[in-house]
C-alpha cells in the first residue's frame, strides 16, 4: 500500500464502553464521534534479527501504543531479510544487541540512512550482561557520527533506589522540551554510558549519586566519574540526540545507555520511560516532515483487521434489549463496516442495538464483517439464544477468586483474564486508581463486566477509598451481596500494640442464602526487606478475624509470601514462609486461637507448583478458608486461561467451593444497561431504521465506533 500525505483515513474510535460519559446507574451512553485530524506517521521498524534486548516476547506492548498514536509497527522477523525491511522504515529502533551485526546489515543500514530522511533510535546495555558494544559502535561509525557507546555499567549509591543498578533521573536536558513533555523522571535500567559526538546533544545525565564501573569487557574509552562517593554522577551521559546531513536527507540518531521502550518500561507506571520514547518519536516525525516535505508509506498490507465482538459473550442466553457491540483495528485504517443480524445487513457501524421480544425464541447469529482499506477482510460471528422468560442464576457452586492486576491495571489483557475466568467473587489486588473520580473507573469495569456477561447474575463492587497510588488498594466485585465493607489500616498486635498497615485490607460480609461469610481481602508488605512488616500485619489481621468470632471466613489476596509446603520456598523471591506458617501451622505461636485455616490451592494440588507471580515462577498469591468450608472446596487453579500471561506479572489463583449447604441456586434479576440515545444519534440513524431493515426491531441500530472520513493536511 502506498500512502501520502494528504491522504483519506478511517478512524475507528471505541473502548469496551465506548466513549462512555457516564457509567453510573448502569448508564452506557454513544456520542456521535465528530470528525478529527489524523496524521500516519510513517513506518516503525524494531530490530528483532540480533538477539535483541527483550525481543522478541517483551517487545509487545510497544506496537499497540505506537499505532495508536498513528504510526505503523512492524518486526524485522516480519520480512524475508533485513534489507527488504529497512526498506519499508521511516524510524528503526534497535534494543542492545547480543548477537553479530554482520556487515551487510551495516552496509544495509547506511544505504538506508543515505537513501533519505532517516530516524534511529539505538539502544545499549551496561556491561554486567556485555552485549555487542562494537556491533553498536560499528553500526554508529557508519552512519556519519562519532557518537560511541562505551562498556561499562552505570550504578548509584542513592538508597532510594530500586536496586543499585536502576538509575533514576530527571537530569534532562531543557532544549527538548518537546521529548520531555509530561515526564517527570525516567529510570534507566543498568545502562552504559555514551561518548557524545561534538554535534549531538546529550538528553540526560545520570543524577549525582551515580558512578560508573568497569565490570567485564574493555575499560571505557572517558572516565566521567567512576568513584562511589554520592557525588559527580550527574555527567554521566545517558542518552543522547543528534542531526547529521541537511535538506531532504538530513537524518537523525538517538542513543539510549540501555532500552526504554520494553514491556518491562511499559509495564511501570512510576517511570515514565515509555512516554519519553514516544514523545521522541513525536520529535521525530515533526523534523522528518519538515525536511522532507511528505512521508511516504510503501508498505505491503496483506493483514486483515483485528476484529472482536466485545459484548454480549458469545453463546449468551439473552432477554430484552441486547446491545451487541464490537471493536476494529487496522494501522491502515477500516472502509467499511456491515452488521448482519441472521444473514440481515441492519448496519454499518460496529454497535446494533436490537429488542429480542420482536423475534422468535431459540439462536439468533450476529455476523460482523469489517475491510480495510487495501480490502482485507475480518469476520466474526456470535450466536445469542432467545428466552422471552430468561432469569439468570446466582450458583451455589460459586467461584472465588484473586487477582493481583499490577498497578491499576497497566496491562489491558488483565480485563481479558477475568473475563476468561468468569469468577463470582473477585478480589483485585492493586487497583489503587478505581476509586478516582468518584469511582469512575470501578463503575466502568463493573458496567462493562455486566454487559458481557448479559446472562449471569450481575455484579456489585466496592474499592477501597482514600487510595493514592496505583500499586495499593484492593477491590471487591460480587455477584453475591456484601455489607459493610471496611478499610483496615490499622490493627492490633497480640500485646494489644498498634500496628500501621500501609497496604490497607479490604474487609466485609457475603450475604450467602442465610449464611453470613466474612471476606478479607489482603497485600502484604512487598519484598525481600519487608519480612518482619508482612509478619506483623499477618499477626494482627489473624488477630482481626479471632475478634470477629466462630463464623466463615474467606481470606484471599497477594500475601508476598511463600510456602512451607511448597518445593521452592525460600527460593529466588526471598521473602520468607512466615505470614503463611502463621495460617496453615496451627501450632505456631502466631497462629490463630480461633479458626484452623486451609491454603485451597495446595490443599486441592499437592504436586502442582502453582504459580501466581510469574517473573520469578513461585507461588504468592493466595485463597484460604477456615474451619467452616471443610468439604466444600472443590477445584482451584492458576492462570489457566488464554491470557493469563498477558494481564499482570502475577497470575489469578481462584477456587470453587459448594455453598449449596446455605444457599441453593436462585434466580435474581437480570442486568438491564441503560442504553442513553442522544439527540445526536437520534437525527443520525434515520437511514439505517428498523423498517429498512426489515426486522421487527424496536431499537434502531446506535451510531457507535463510527469510522469517521479525516482529511489529513499536509504539513510543509
Amino acid at each position: 500500500m502506498k500512502i501520502h500525505l494528504p491522504i483519506l483515513v478511517f478512524i475507528l474510535v471505541l473502548s469496551v464502553v465506548p466513549l462512555a460519559q457516564s457509567v453510573e446507574n448502569n448508564e452506557l451512553t454513544y456520542p456521535v464521534i465528530n470528525p478529527q485530524e489524523s496524521t500516519v506517521k510513517g513506518v516503525v521498524l524494531i530490530d528483532d534479527s540480533h538477539d535483541n534486548d527483550y525481543t522478541p516476547s517483551g517487545m509487545v506492548q510497544i506496537k499497540t501504543n505506537l499505532e495508536n498514536k498513528g504510526f505503523v509497527v512492524r518486526y524485522v522477523s516480519n520480512f524475508s531479510s533485513f534489507t527488504e525491511a529497512l526498506g519499508f522504515a521511516h524510524y528503526f529502533v534497535m534494543s542492545a544487541p547480543f548477537a553479530n551485526v554482520s556487515s551487510a546489515d551495516i552496509s544495509a543500514l547506511k544505504n538506508w540512512f543515505d537513501g533519505g530522511s532517516r530516524n534511529l533510535i539505538l539502544a545499549s546495555r551496561g556491561d554486567f550482561s556485555m552485549p555487542n558494544y562494537q556491533g553498536i559502535n560499528d553500526i554508529l561509525g557508519n552512519l556519519s557520527t562519532t557518537t560511541q557507546v562505551q562498556d561499562d555499567n552505570i550504578y548509584t549509591t542513592d538508597s532510594n533506589a530500586w536496586q543499585p543498578w536502576y538509575i533514576d533521573t530527571n537530569n534532562f536536558n531543557k532544549d527538548y522540551g518537546k521529548v520531555f513533555s509530561g515526564v517527570d523522571i525516567v529510570s534507566f535500567f543498568s545502562p552504559s554510558s555514551i561518548l557524545p559526538s561534538s554535534t549531538a546533544d546529550v538528553l540526560a545525565f545520570a543524577e549525582a549519586k551515580a558512578y560508573q564501573s568497569d565490570e567485564s569487557g574493555s575499560p571505557p574509552e572517558k572516565i566521567y566519574d567512576n568513584t562511589d562517593d554520592g557525588t559527580g554522577g550527574d555527567i554521566i551521559p545517558l542518552a543522547t540526540y543528534e542531526t547529521v546531513g541537511s535538506g531532504a536527507d538530513q537524518d537523525r540518531i538517538a542513543v539510549f545507555g540501555t532500552t526504554m521502550w520494553s514491556d518491562f518500561d511499559y509495564g511501570d507506571s512510576d517511570a515514565q520511560d515509555p512516554l519519553m520514547f514516544e514523545n521522541l518519536l513525536d520529535l521525530m516525525n515533526d523534523e522528518t516532515v519538515k525536511a522532507s516535505g511528505e512521508i511516504v508509506i510503501d508498505l505491503p498490507d496483506n493483514d486483515p483487521p483485528q476484529l472482536e465482538i466485545l459484548f454480549p459473550r458469545d453463546l449468551a442466553t439473552v432477554t430484552g434489549l441486547v446491545p451487541v457491540a464490537a471493536e476494529a483495528k487496522d494501522p491502515f485504517g477500516i472502509a467499511s463496516v456491515e452488521f448482519y443480524f441472521d444473514d440481515v445487513l441492519v448496519s454499518d457501524t460496529l454497535y446494533y442495538g436490537f429488542d429480542s421480544s420482536k423475534v422468535s425464541e431459540g439462536p439468533h447469529e450476529v455476523r460482523i464483517v469489517v475491510t480495510d482499506t487495501s480490502g482485507n477482510t475480518a469476520e466474526a460471528i456470535h450466536v445469542y439464544r432467545v428466552d422471552h422468560e430468561f432469569k439468570p442464576t446466582l450458583r451455589s457452586t460459586a467461584k472465588f477468586m484473586t487477582y493481583n492486576i499490577k498497578e491499576s491495571g497497566i496491562f489491558p489483557e488483565w480485563f481479558s483474564v477475568v473475563k476468561e475466568e468468569n469468577p463470582d467473587v473477585l478480589i483485585l489486588v492493586e487497583s489503587g486508581n478505581f476509586d478516582d473520580d468518584n469511582d469512575f473507573l470501578l463503575n466502568k469495569v463493573v458496567t462493562e463486566l455486566n454487559t458481557y456477561f448479559i446472562d449471569e447474575a450481575p455484579y456489585s463492587a466496592y474499592t477501597l477509598q482514600g487510595i493514592d497510588n496505583a500499586w495499593n488498594g484492593i477491590t471487591l466485585i460480587s455477584r453475591f451481596d456484601f455489607q459493610a465493607p471496611q478499610k483496615l489500616d490499622s490493627l492490633k498486635s497480640d500485646t494489644g500494640s498498634t500496628v500501621n498497615i500501609p497496604l490497607p485490607f479490604l474487609a466485609t460480609t457475603l450475604k450467602v442464602g442465610s449464611t453470613d461469610v466474612s471476606l478479607i481481602g489482603g497485600h502484604l508488605t512487598c519484598c525481600p526487606s519487608g519480612k518482619i512488616p508482612r509478619a506483623n500485619e499477618q499477626e494482627a489481621i489473624i488477630n482481626f478475624m479471632d475478634d470477629l468470632g466462630d463464623v466463615p471466613i474467606v481470606y484471599l489476596g497477594d500475601m508476598n509470601s511463600e510456602s512451607p509446603e511448597d518445593t521452592d520456598a525460600n527460593g529466588p523471591n526471598d521473602l520468607g514462609t512466615e505470614p503463611i506458617e502463621m495460617l496453615i501451622n496451627a501450632s505456631h505461636p502466631k497462629a490463630s486461637k480461633v479458626h484452623t485455616f486451609t491454603d485451597v490451592f495446595r490443599s486441592l494440588n499437592p504436586d502442582d507448583p502453582g504459580v501466581s507471580y510469574l517473573p520469578f515462577s513461585s507461588r504468592i498469591d493466595y485463597i484460604f478458608t477456615n474451619q467452616y468450608f471443610s468439604g466444600k472446596l472443590l477445584n482451584s487453579t492458576t492462570g489457566d486461561t488464554r491470557s493469563a500471561s498477558e494481564g499482570s506479572d502475577h497470575a489469578s489463583v481462584d477456587a470453587y467451593i459448594d455453598l449449596g449447604e446455605w444457599t441453593p441456586d436462585v434466580e435474581v434479576d437480570r442486568f438491564i444497561p441503560d442504553v442513553t440515545l442522544t439527540p445526536e444519534i437520534q437525527s443520525s440513524i434515520s437511514s439505517l431504521s428498523s423498517e429498512a431493515s426489515g426486522l421487527p426491531f424496536s431499537v434502531t441500530p446506535l451510531v457507535f465506533g463510527l469510522a469517521v472520513i479525516v482529511l489529513l493536511k499536509k504539513r510543509k
